[in-house]
């Protein structure tokens, strides 16, 4: 996570997906970041301009339980990453926030927005997907120490949004998520 992540919202998950923002009678697209129960990090190099209220949509996907899959479903989900990608369940969501904070750099502009009034089907569906991605995450430092296991780390690290290649900055960034997660 980006050190501009960490002030922001309070427990987060890794969020791909592509954000719509409605400001100023423009539409900015911009690309999730991270999602929390307060609301979004966004990156864009479009300019979002501060208004009282935003409204953002985006598609939040729902993440199987990795724990409860054989290593050859997981594998069988890896030869075929972007079938079992589109295939997950998706919500598309529609919500109104506004601009919390903004970090702005050279090439990429980083946006927070937060929820303002959530209603009770988003409450339910961010409770339910960060559930999920805190077991998964459980998990996946549970396969870090497990060596017979951990040829499943990459494949499931994947599909919840963690991109890097290199082991050691792969383990770094999912025990840095998990010590986050044990303040919360």
């Amino acid at each position: 996570m980006t050190e501009f992540a960490d002030k922001e919202f309070s427990f987060c998950s890794p969020l791909r997906s592509t954000i719509f923002i409605s400001h100023d009678k423009k539409v900015a697209k911009a690309c999730g970041v991270h999602i929390s129960r307060e609301g979004i990090l966004v990156s864009s190099t479009e300019r979002i301009n501060q208004v009282p209220e935003l409204d953002f949509m985006f598609l939040l996907q729902e993440y199987p339980d990795f724990s409860k899959l054989s290593e050859d479903e997981i594998f069988q989900m890896e030869l075929k990453r972007s079938i079992y990608l589109n295939n997950f369940p998706k919500h598309t969501l529609r919500c109104v926030g506004d601009l919390y904070r903004q970090n702005r750099a050279a090439t990429n502009n980083f946006y927070s927005l937060r929820f303002i009034r959530p209603e009770r089907d988003l409450e339910k569906l961010l409770f339910e997907y960060l559930d999920q991605f805190t077991h998964n995450l459980i998990y996946l430092v549970d396969l870090i120490g497990n060596i017979k296991k951990r040829k499943l780390l990459y494949p499931i690290a994947f599909f919840l949004g963690y991109e890097t290649s290199n082991e050691g900055e792969l383990c770094k960034e999912i025990l840095h998520d998990f010590h986050k997660l044990k303040k919360y």
